[in-house]
């Protein structure tokens, strides 16, 4: 089970991220468009499950979105795999870390609000004191809460998923220790034979 703790740690920030711009070379800039069917056809997929799932209500739309939040980063790392065994992989992975990941998702969606109540709040303090067009009241504050939702939080929350990611793919590929077993245990397994 994944620990969400875990994420802030030092420790865990990617390390040697300049590593693979040292030695670019033109011929590598296109390598990975071969790729994109397959990163297009999970999208598509993904998102027609997640819709037809939400037909039947809401919860299980959102418990289908989280089993593939992985996708995308197994096919990254195994573009070979193609789009349903990337979205099988994931949900392999995420089974047991819904929690975390639904409540990653909920700071991101209260923080963008938070964005929002800010900036629209400027602009009432400013149309109070000096009276400005309608539009410009709804536009600025709009403007604003995108600059600052694609510069500033969906980086950030994208860090923070593929630190998730790497976590979880570290504790899925070690192997479990075997589970004792007690004399207890024992006596009910002997009298059910």
């Amino acid at each position: 089970r994944y620990k969400f703790k875990t994420i802030f740690k030092k420790e865990n920030l990617p390390k040697n991220i300049s590593n693979a711009f040292k030695n670019p070379k033109i011929e590598n800039i296109f390598a990975y468009f071969k790729y994109c069917l397959s990163a297009f056809c999970l999208k598509v997929a993904t998102c027609v499950i997640v819709f037809l799932w939400s037909l039947l209500f809401v919860i299980p739309g959102i418990i289908m979105g989280l089993n593939y939040v992985f996708a995308p980063y197994i096919l990254a790392e195994n573009p070979k795999f193609g789009a349903i065994k990337a979205m099988q992989e994931s949900r392999k992975m995420v089974y047991g870390n819904r929690g975390n990941i639904l409540v990653l998702y909920l700071i991101m969606v209260l923080s963008i609000a938070l964005v929002v109540l800010i900036s629209s709040f400027i602009m009432i303090m400013i149309n109070v004191v000096a009276p400005i067009p309608l539009w410009l009241t709804i536009i600025v504050p709009t403007v604003l809460t995108l600059f600052i939702f694609f510069v500033f939080i969906l980086p950030y929350f994208e860090i923070i998923f593929t630190t998730m990611y790497n976590d979880v793919k570290e504790l899925s590929e070690k192997p479990k220790k075997p589970r004792k077993t007690t004399k207890t245990q024992l006596n009910v397994e002997e009298s059910q034979q």
